[in-house]
């Protein structure tokens, strides 16, 4: 028994804590009850995920977290997401009252030609989209920039036609074109590559069937 428990005992898993602990009055009175616990229990743990469903704030949760750690640390957070979701948290954090100077947010396909050294933590939106990847993801990448890809649809597309890209990788292309008022077709054989595309493809159409217009 004793050696069983000697066993036992070597599975154990600890954790450290290695946050900071925060009065609730400092946090954005328009959070809710929970919100504000999951903020508070990521903030004193220091590594954490919220697993909140679709609809549940996680957004607004993880602009306050990053926003708290940063005057905290005097020093920016850095927020890695979807191509898709970048301008969507930008909205957010104006919606909300949060100053974009708290933080940095850039997709991570980027991150190799990020300087993480300046930032005092990181958030990882839809991190789901890691499991999308394989280990060569970055010997090929060659990041396309999104104001390049407007400049070539503005120039060479109208509204409603249809951007073909033949070697769509994550899907630069397509997002920017169905932002712009455009259709997209995207072909793409890596298998990693064409489940990032899907995903910027749906996030983008999801974004624009929800904006609401007067006309």
């Amino acid at each position: 028994m004793k050696n069983y428990n000697e066993f036992l005992e070597s599975k154990r898993k600890s954790f450290i804590e290695s946050g900071f602990e925060i009065s609730e009055n400092k946090l954005n009175p328009a959070l809710k009850d929970f919100q504000k616990f999951g903020i508070k229990t990521a903030l004193y743990k220091g590594k954490f995920a919220l697993f909140f469903d679709c609809g549940l704030g996680k957004t607004f949760c993880q602009l306050e977290l990053s926003k708290q750690v940063s005057i905290k640390t005097k020093k920016k957070v850095l927020i890695l997401a979807p191509l898709a979701i970048i301008q969507q948290t930008k909205n957010e954090s104006i919606k909300f009252g949060i100053d974009l100077d708290f933080f940095d947010i850039d997709n991570y396909e980027q991150l190799k030609n990020i300087d993480t050294s300046i930032y005092s933590g990181v958030v990882l939106d839809e991190s789901s989209i890691l499991k999308g990847r394989d280990g060569n993801d970055e010997k090929h990448i060659c990041p396309l920039q999104l104001d390049t890809i407007e400049r070539i649809l503005h120039l060479y597309s109208n509204e409603g036609e249809t951007v073909f890209s033949p070697f769509g990788g994550i899907g630069s292309e397509g997002f920017t074109a169905i932002k712009m008022g455009r259709k997209s077709i995207s072909i793409e054989l890596k298998e990693s590559y064409f489940k990032i595309n899907e995903n910027n493809h749906k996030s983008i159409v999801e974004e624009k069937s929800t904006t609401l217009t007067l006309f």
